[in-house]
């Protein structure tokens, strides 16, 4: 059996769907749990390049690295520029996918032996067995979190996608059951393989190692810490106005930092952020090193997640894991995510998550409570649990 893979996700800086598909790839191409019997080839493509094994294996491990640009390749690089052009280009998306079929095509000829996986949600043509990841619905249900080309780009394609899928992979039970509601799928057709958190969120650090960290960003002794994508959905304003309700001694004393790059619609909260900035009670540190932010988690008192909507939500588990206390969404796939270990609100009550900030800055054997529980739960978002149910789904659909 051979697996081909979009690999148009992996391209620096990684997005949860990036993180996703090279966490996985890691640990199939891994010699500990590549499984020779079962998988003859893992291979990968993107619109300027098919990748061998090898190379294949080379990009998705130097992307842990720190000088990730100089070791991901050319082409890779070529495409990032590609992409950044391409936002502002009308009718990027199709032109993408006729690139990324003329690469597909090339593959092979005979398709019976070979497994396309695509972690992009939309299938490209392929006469053989597909399976896509759909993570969540967000398009559905909330329009306005998304540029309308995206919209468009689902609604025309997902449809087509499911039909044509073998079997459809997502992240979350939540997720499982929007598509099942939204498209009629039968249940045994969809296989749930969540993401999980790599072995660096677990780490135990020492004071030292913390007190660099807050040096580097320049951090206080106490600091409240939300990651994640500064774009609508992830109700960063709603997080500023709950923040902003707080005593000033509070705030004062604990700053809000907030680690993630600009998507859509940023400009509003940078806006917004400017007064608390200007106070010093909001830090922006923008994009870290995937290295610096399992210690960010671990020097963090509070972590604060409160997306309005989310098909798994994967920085609630990374927080968990680094034994910071988590507030998140009781909306969604957030609490399935949280398993009884985070203290749920609502994302549209902002007088509920203030409250729930300040009683857990305050309180500290709630905040300890917390971090215990999470502890009995970490140990069910490990990687290689993950991918060995994806090499189980994959089997199913081996040529005898």
């Amino acid at each position: 059996m051979k697996i081909i893979v979009n690999t148009t996700s992996l391209i620096p800086p990684l997005s949860g769907i990036g993180h996703y598909t090279q966490q996985l790839l890691k640990c199939l191409l891994d010699s500990k749990h590549y499984d020779k019997n079962l998988i003859d080839e893992i291979s990968g493509f993107n619109p300027l390049k098919l990748y061998t094994q090898e190379e294949l294996r080379q990009l998705v491990f130097a992307l842990d690295n720190e000088d990730t640009d100089k070791k991901t390749g050319s082409s890779l690089n070529q495409l990032k520029k590609i992409r950044s052009i391409a936002k502002h280009i009308p009718g990027a998306r199709p032109l993408k996918k006729r690139l990324q079929q003329r690469i597909l095509k090339k593959y092979t000829s005979n398709n019976q032996d070979t497994i396309y996986w695509e972690p992009n949600t939309i299938l490209e043509d392929f006469d053989g067995i597909s399976i896509p990841v759909i993570y969540d619905l967000s398009h559905i249900h909330y329009p306005q979190f998304h540029p309308q080309e995206r919209i468009n780009w689902l609604n025309d394609n997902l449809e087509d996608t499911l039909e044509r899928a073998a079997q459809i992979i997502t992240i979350s039970a939540f997720s499982q059951q929007e598509i099942i509601d939204n498209f009629a799928i039968a249940k045994e057709k969809i296989t749930i393989i969540p993401p999980a958190v790599s072995d660096k969120f677990r780490q135990t650090f020492e004071r030292r190692e913390i007190q660099q960290i807050q040096k580097i960003y320049q951090l206080p002794e106490q600091f409240i810490l939300s990651v994640g994508t500064i774009e609508p959905r992830k109700n960063i304003k709603g997080l500023l106005a709950a923040y902003n309700k707080l005593p000033e001694s509070l705030k004062n004393t604990c700053p809000l930092v907030i680690v993630g790059c600009n998507g859509w619609l940023s400009k509003e909260v940078e806006q917004l952020m400017k007064p608390l900035s200007a106070k010093g009670q909001v830090l922006r540190l923008g994009y870290v090193q995937q290295d610096d932010l399992p210690k960010l988690y671990a020097a963090a008192i509070l972590f604060i997640y409160i997306s309005y909507y989310e098909g798994y939500g994967m920085p609630i588990a990374e927080a968990m894991c680094s034994g910071v206390p988590v507030i998140t969404s009781s909306v969604s796939s957030m609490p399935e995510v949280a398993a009884g270990c985070a203290q749920l609100v609502h994302p549209e009550n902002i007088e509920e998550i203030s409250l729930a900030i300040q009683e857990l800055l305050e309180n500290t054997p709630k905040r300890t409570e917390l971090i215990n529980k999470a502890k009995l739960k970490s140990g069910r978002y490990t990687w290689e649990q993950s991918a060995q149910s994806l090499l189980k789904l994959f089997s199913r659909f081996q040529v005898q």
